[in-house]
């Protein structure tokens, strides 16, 4: 053996070793060895984990992130690419990772949905919306929102493509606001290509209102909930 390949051997080991020291998450369920969605030019595959089952108030579902398992420099990479420009969240909920969906579950029948079909998005942010059927408590911070008690419909915020062409699917990239029901059905998309969200403003509790930039241009989105649409306009240019 030679000098050379003495040193391939050598550098083979470390990085196995590297690989079996990767950081894991205890408590979570393996389900399918895919490309990860953050980066999609790698050859290595890696496996996507099921998070922790919450119960959706109101409903008789049960949810979990789906995400990838990211070891060593891969989870590191992706916690860093992760902030958006406007929440600074990592990952839906602020979880510490990149959510790339949702599975939800019915404890009555055990009928299983996914709220996207496949896990090439990233969710960024959630907000729940619904009734509140009991007394609502006292707010103890001025302006506070209550959390409904009877979630009716969830607003998503969703990267679904590298837009920028850095080789990352994260919160640097283009934007959609979509909306599905509490159980993860019926998602439908209101606001695509959001470059960089400004301010979202909630003035009723049945209303999003989004300031958000796209390339030179400023725009306002009114989200009805209810009714599932949304209002876009231009803002006047501030050009002088």
């Amino acid at each position: 053996m030679n000098g050379k390949q003495f040193w391939l051997g050598i550098l083979g080991c470390s990085l196995l070793f590297g690989a079996g020291c990767g950081i894991k998450n205890p408590g979570v369920t393996n389900l399918v060895s895919s490309h990860p969605a953050n980066a999609e030019g790698a050859q290595e595959k890696k496996n996507y984990i099921l998070g922790e089952f919450v119960a959706v108030s109101g409903t008789d579902y049960l949810a979990a992130p789906v995400y990838i398992d990211y070891s060593g420099k891969w989870r590191t990479e992706a916690l860093l690419s992760a902030s958006d420009e406007y929440s600074g969240t990592k990952g839906a909920k602020g979880g510490g990772a990149l959510v790339n969906n949702y599975v939800f579950v019915n404890q009555k029948d055990l009928s299983s949905r996914k709220l996207l079909p496949n896990n090439k998005s990233v969710i960024l942010e959630e907000k729940q919306y619904g009734e509140d059927i009991r007394k609502p408590e006292p707010q103890v911070k001025e302006n506070a929102v209550a959390k409904p008690k009877n979630i009716k419909s969830v607003l998503y915020r969703v990267v679904n493509a590298d837009t920028n062409n850095d080789k990352t699917v994260d919160g640097k990239d283009k934007k959609t606001i979509a909306i599905a029901d509490a159980d993860g059905s019926n998602y439908q998309e209101l606001v695509p290509g959001m470059e960089r969200i400004l301010k979202v403003h909630n003035p009723t509790k049945d209303q999003q209102v989004v300031f958000y930039q796209t390339g030179g241009d400023f725009f306002v989105a009114s989200i009805n909930i209810s009714s599932r649409s949304a209002q876009v306009k231009k803002l006047q240019s501030i050009a002088e």
